[in-house]
């Protein structure tokens, strides 16, 4: 019943507030602000770190997102331009690995390959070498299943030079 569900709602709702976060800055790039979104957009990251059996508030996580708040953010050519398109297309990344026959190592690679390394070179404040790590691990997975990026992104950083996914 309709008074069922708004139970359940409220309950989750409860449960998400009661949930602490170590880094809990929330910023909805889409809409400018993140006032009521929880800040678990790292959505890669995220399902590697479940894939790995960490937890949302790993310190690889903690640090890439300062990282994205902190660098790539405040990069005013094409920082929330690159973030927008990250939260667009991950989503559908993220299908796809979850649809391989192992996601298991799919996102063992992307750990090992891809988002330690970047977390290192953050650490070391090589922020333009840890920021392309991510460019190099989204142009593979675009280019692995014809996922499309905006067209401005892709000339940029020649994230894919073919796809079927836009919009």
């Amino acid at each position: 019943s309709d008074q069922q569900y708004q139970k359940v709602c409220e309950q989750l709702k409860q449960t998400k507030a009661k949930k602490q976060k170590t880094y809990s800055e929330k910023i909805d790039y889409s809409r400018g602000n993140y006032a009521d979104q929880s800040s678990d957009f790292c959505f890669i990251t995220t399902a590697a770190c479940f894939a790995l059996n960490q937890t949302k508030d790993c310190k690889e996580l903690n640090l890439l997102r300062k990282f994205r708040d902190t660098y790539i953010l405040q990069d005013k050519k094409d920082g929330e331009l690159l973030i927008k398109e990250y939260y667009r297309i991950a989503p559908i990344l993220i299908t796809y690995i979850d649809c391989e026959w192992n996601p298991f190592a799919v996102y063992t690679e992307l750990w090992v390959d891809y988002i330690l390394p970047s977390c290192q070179e953050i650490q070391l404040k090589n922020f333009e070498t840890a920021k392309q790590y991510y460019i190099d691990m989204v142009r593979m997975l675009c280019k692995k299943y014809s996922v499309a990026v905006k067209e401005e992104i892709q000339e940029r950083y020649q994230i894919i030079e073919m796809g079927n996914q836009t919009e």
